[in-house]
């Protein structure tokens, strides 16, 4: 289960201790993802080879660094082993279940989720570059991750409606923040854990400085695709401002944009995967769709 390589770079940082328990988690689509002990720690492994998700897993160790100490329910980074072959990221595992164990049960059950997610990005959301001491670079800036897709997508295999509103939607002002704040990325229930002690935000591998709306918008698209009840769109917001202490312009215009532009990435990433591409292809057209926009 563990690769030789894998196995062999964890002997050699962790030395003494052994390596046992060794086991998927649940979901870890991205990359290679498991839970193990390290000696008497549990952890969570994830390792890459290709390319453009081993830049991930060095981005999620950088974005883990500046979150350090800041009590957000990020996972602890114990190490990054980057080698010719293979990049590999080890963190102290977080306790409680994944998100999407709770997908089906009553909205009673859901509630207290939406509530600390709203609290969790709200206090994410007032980390500043000026907070970390770490300007908005090219590699953390999300405006600048967007504005690279423009070419992409225009080479994509898509229906010339879809092409055009994806394209509008990346060239909406909303990617050029003003205030940019440390962001997630890709929130939802699909990448927390939430047990007695709390909530866990987890794969931060797509987050950086940008606008907060994006990560609101994110939250708003996976309630509303997975069919959830919409009190907890309705909650989640209400702590988020509690928290925040401010009510952020959720123009629809705009929030369709981050929507939209959050899918356009997810296509340029998705090209050439078959499954994923024709998930993301049916997932955009049905935000089209939603939005009154598809003809």
């Amino acid at each position: 289960m563990l690769p030789t390589a894998i196995a062999k770079r964890l002997e050699e940082h962790f030395a003494g201790q052994a390596i046992t328990s060794i086991r998927p988690t649940f979901g870890g689509v991205s990359n290679m993802s498991l839970a193990l002990r390290i000696g008497t720690t549990p952890c969570v492994l994830k390792a890459a080879e290709q390319p453009g998700k081993r830049h991930d897993l060095r981005h999620e160790a950088t974005i883990l660094g500046l979150l350090a100490g800041k009590r957000l329910g990020a996972p602890t980074t114990l190490a990054l082993l980057d080698d010719d072959a293979w990049s590999i990221l080890v963190m102290r595992r977080r306790p409680g279940l994944p998100g999407l164990r709770f997908v089906g049960r009553p909205a009673a059950d859901l509630i207290p989720i939406y509530q600390a997610l709203g609290h969790t990005l709200a206090r994410l959301h007032q980390q500043t570059p000026a907070d970390s001491q770490i300007p908005p670079t090219e590699g953390l800036a999300i405006h600048v991750q967007i504005g690279n897709l423009a070419p992409r997508l225009a080479e994509l295999p898509l229906p010339d409606t879809l092409t055009r509103n994806l394209i509008a939607a990346i060239a909406h002002p909303v990617w050029q923040p003003t205030a940019p704040r440390l962001i997630h990325g890709d929130a939802g229930l699909h990448n927390l854990l939430w047990g007695a002690r709390g909530l866990s935000l987890l794969d931060w591998e797509w987050a950086g400085w940008g606008d907060p709306r994006l990560d609101l918008a994110w939250v708003d698209w996976t309630i509303r695709f997975r069919q959830l009840p919409p009190v907890l769109w309705a909650i989640f917001l209400e702590q988020y401002i509690m928290t925040r202490r401010e009510a952020p312009d959720l123009e629809p215009g705009t929030h369709h944009a981050l929507m939209m532009g959050q899918i356009a990435a997810l296509l340029v990433r998705a090209a050439g995967q078959a499954a994923a591409w024709e998930e993301w292809v049916r997932r955009a057209a049905w935000t089209l769709a939603q939005a009154g926009l598809a003809s």
